[in-house]
């Protein structure tokens, strides 16, 4: 069996993940699921994006948050880390858990693995994998390893990405200098 992941995901082209509760609920395929029952708690009241799916009938997406690759991560997304930024297998190595994100809301059309990837200095360039929520008075919900919760606003007008219905936000967006990028990077992990 697989490593179970908080909830289980694939990218774009596993539709059932974005569109079926099982995914979120069952424990089978999410480690969550032994801890939470409801699906309502996977998504954020105000996302409504659907999906095509079955003689094209809308389908709302059932999950809108992702959580921090750095943060439990798994053999299966070990490619996506900096070998020069600690991992946090475990809580202990938190040092500041104040300073790093748990769970953040996504753009609804960048939504795709279970986590919220970023591309750390001197890994990829200065690009957004995913692009966090806009929704919200031009921010999105933002939870720390602290149990706090909070909303952030974003500032630069690249982090406004948009798609039409049905398409997704291509990864690997080039932002130069964005202090977006800057803010999550330094939220998402530290220096080895």
């Amino acid at each position: 069996m697989k490593e179970p992941l908080w909830v289980a995901g694939g990218y774009h082209n596993f539709q059932p993940a974005f569109v079926d509760p099982l995914y979120l609920l069952d424990r089978r395929y999410a480690a969550f699921a032994n801890y939470l029952s409801t699906k309502a708690i996977y998504k954020c009241p105000s996302e409504t994006t659907t999906h095509i799916v079955q003689r094209g009938r809308p389908v709302p997406q059932v999950r809108s948050y992702a959580m921090n690759q750095y943060l439990g991560p798994t053999s299966s997304l070990d490619g996506r880390l900096s070998s020069k930024y600690l991992d946090y297998r475990k809580t202990t190595r938190i040092t500041k858990p104040s300073d790093i994100f748990l769970f953040q809301d996504l753009s609804p059309q960048s939504l795709c693995t279970p986590a919220f990837i970023v591309f750390m200095p001197g890994q990829s360039g200065e690009q957004f994998f995913h692009i966090p929520a806009v929704h919200h008075a031009k921010g999105g919900v933002v939870s720390f390893a602290d149990g706090r919760v909070e909303a952030h606003r974003w500032l630069d007008a690249r982090t406004f990405q948009k798609a039409t219905l049905g398409q997704r936000i291509q990864h690997n967006l080039s932002v130069p200098k964005s202090r977006d990028l800057v803010w999550l990077q330094e939220h998402t992990t530290t220096l080895k």
